[in-house]
């Protein structure tokens, strides 16, 4: 936003219908940050959330028994499913294309029009640009993403989007979701000194030139350590570290994993609602054991004899384990239906 209000008002200051500073302005308000910082937002917060999420089934992954078919001890490779790479695609590749792609071009327009235009719009032909600030775009990776977007809603998507996927890593956040990390903030400090020193020179009205030669110790810039969401989990024999993702028609999906974990106090409520509403309804269609009808009541005034009774055995002499058993497997039973219904629906 401050960028986008210099570019402004050095676009305003420029007389010339063609200058260099003034192309560099018009190229930087293109971008129009102010019309897309709300849907940007909301992409990282979509971003952010799908990661948390997918995360928290960390532990539901490693200790659910079906998926350890998945964990290949030989290559040392995880196998991911299918649904969880169109989960990744779903959820991430617009940032991605932002990271990658989009910040990458806007970063060095910023930086080229603070380091070579002054606040009435004078290009200094001679400034260079500072080659620890400058971004460069990796081929693979736009490729890559490029090809997953446009192919995204085709019935062979997977063979498209499969390369972004696997740049998943279920150990550790990997660099790729959030690239240049590191410069990106270098350059956001570096581009607050500069807009400060460029305002302050526009509110006093220095003479032309007199920005040429900045003065004052020079800033050293700190870089914070990113550290990892995840250790090795698994054992302590298994260094997950050095584990690579792979993604197959079927494998694990880490991020239903996660969905699955979330079960909180009012999920809890709910479940226990249901099941005393089974039992309920099950308690009221079974038959008394104490009021079971003798053979002779069932014959009524009719006279006619009714037939031997055969023996009847009560049901409490049913033996108690199996009647323990059967209310326990009925309580499964409904446990899991609800589950079922409740995370597929």
């Amino acid at each position: 936003m401050e960028v986008e209000n210099f570019a402004k008002m050095m676009k305003n200051n420029i007389v010339k219908k063609v200058a260099n500073c003034k192309l560099l302005a018009e190229r930087d308000l293109n971008y129009e940050i102010s019309q897309i910082r709300e849907q940007v937002l909301q992409n990282l917060k979509k971003y952010q959330d799908f990661f948390e999420t997918t995360y928290k089934g960390f532990y539901c992954t490693i200790c659910n028994f079906d998926n350890h078919k998945y964990f290949d001890m030989a290559s040392q490779t995880i196998f991911f499913s299918e649904q969880f790479c169109r989960n990744i695609a779903e959820n991430t590749l617009p940032t991605l294309l932002l990271f990658h792609v989009d910040i990458v071009k806007l970063a060095n327009l910023v930086l080229q029009l603070v380091t070579s235009c002054d606040f009435i719009g004078t290009y200094n032909l001679d400034a260079v640009l500072p080659s620890s600030l400058t971004f460069s775009v990796v081929n693979d990776n736009l490729q890559n993403l490029q090809a997953c977007r446009d192919n995204r809603n085709k019935p062979e998507w997977f063979s498209y989007c499969k390369d972004v996927c696997t740049n998943f890593n279920i150990n550790s956040f990997s660099d790729y979701f959030q690239p240049n990390l590191k410069l990106v903030n270098a350059l956001s400090a570096h581009l607050t000194t500069a807009l400060n020193r460029l305002n302050a020179a526009s509110a006093s009205r220095p003479l032309l030139g007199a920005l040429s030669t900045p003065t004052g110790s020079k800033r050293v810039l700190q870089e914070t350590k990113v550290l990892p969401l995840f250790k090795p989990g698994l054992s302590a024999k298994i260094d997950l570290m050095k584990w690579k993702s792979d993604f197959l028609n079927v494998g694990i999906s880490l991020y239903e994993e996660g969905k699955n974990s979330l079960i909180n106090e009012s999920t809890f409520k709910a479940v226990k609602s249901f099941l005393q509403i089974q039992a309920a309804q099950q308690s009221s269609a079974q038959v008394n054991p104490g009021q079971i009808l003798n053979p002779q009541m069932l014959a009524g005034n009719t006279g006619v004899a009714a037939p031997p009774a055969a023996p009847v055995t009560p049901v409490s002499s049913a033996p108690k384990s199996r009647r323990l058993q059967n209310k326990s497997s009925f309580v499964v039973q409904s446990l899991v239906s609800f589950l079922l219904a409740l995370f597929l629906r």
